[in-house]
This record gives structure tokens, C-alpha cells and sequence, in this order.
């Protein structure tokens, strides 16, 4: 008995159309998922290695402002340092080529007394960089740096 299935088994010859189709749907569901797999995989390590680049030229900024002398960043108002107002800003635009991002440097003199330099200018980085198909994404990083008495 168990030997009349076998040969009727293997005695049919190649597969039919139902098989394939079945077989065929089932390896596109499989190239499907897997496909979406790879690609969401890749679109994480696109903005990872976006936002890295970001942030390493935010912390370039500041370190840059940070390393410099205070009147180096009181320069910045374009007037003596004696004249710069309470909550007086100016602002500067940096661009990075690597992670396609415009950042916005604005500084705002700190004082508390109205004939002095200023004490502190807060320090505001806004960036703004293209995500591609996924459109802008605009984010902003504070800092204080005071002058030395």
C-alpha cells in the first residue's frame, strides 16, 4: 500500500499551475516584508548619521564660542560694548554642506547694570535641515556664556 503511494507520487510529473501560483504568491510575500524591512533599516541609519552630523556641528559652534574671548562674541553687536542693551540680539548664519542644515546663531546680551558691559550673552542655535522626502525639521539648542569678572 505505502509503496503504490510513493510511486503514485513521485509518477506525477512536474507541478500544476495552482502549485506555482500559490508558491510564487507566497515568496512575493516574503520579498515584500523582507524588502520593507531593508529599507525602513536604512532610512533609521540615514537620519541617525544626519542627526549625528548635527549635533557634532552644534557642538562645534559652541565649543568655538566657548574657546574664543568674550569680546570676540560682544564683536558680534557690531558697537562698543558699553552701548549694547539688555536683551539687545544679533544673529549669524552658519551652513553645513554635510548635514544639510542652516543654523541660525542668535545672541542676546545679558546686563544688569545699564552703563556696563554686558554679563552674559545667551547663545540660541536654531537648526533647520531638510529630512529629503520627509520634509524640514527645525530644532534649537541654549547656552549662556558668561564674561569673566
Amino acid at each position: 500500500m505505502i509503496n503504490s503511494l510513493t510511486m503514485k507520487f513521485f509518477n506525477e510529473k512536474g507541478s500544476g499551475l495552482i502549485e506555482n501560483l500559490v508558491s510564487l504568491s507566497m515568496l512575493a510575500i516574503v520579498i515584500a516584508s523582507v524588502s520593507s524591512a531593508i529599507l525602513l533599516t536604512m532610512h533609521g541609519n540615514a537620519s541617525s548619521r544626519t542627526y549625528a552630523s548635527v549635533i557634532a556641528d552644534v557642538q562645534s559652534i559652541v565649543d568655538s564660542l566657548r574657546h574664543g574671548t568674550y569680546t570676540q562674541i560682544l564683536d558680534k553687536f557690531n558697537s562698543s560694548y558699553g552701548t549694547i542693551n539688555n536683551n539687545q540680539t544679533t544673529s549669524e548664519i552658519v551652513r553645513s554642506s554635510e548635514s544639510r542644515a542652516i543654523y541660525t546663531v542668535t545672541y542676546t546680551a545679558i546686563k544688569r547694570s545699564a552703563n556696563a558691559i554686558p554679563d552674559a550673552v545667551k547663545v540660541r542655535v536654531n537648526i533647520s535641515h531638510s529630512k529629503g522626502h520627509l520634509g524640514n525639521s527645525t530644532t534649537a539648542f541654549e547656552t549662556i556664556i558668561a564674561g569673566s569678572t
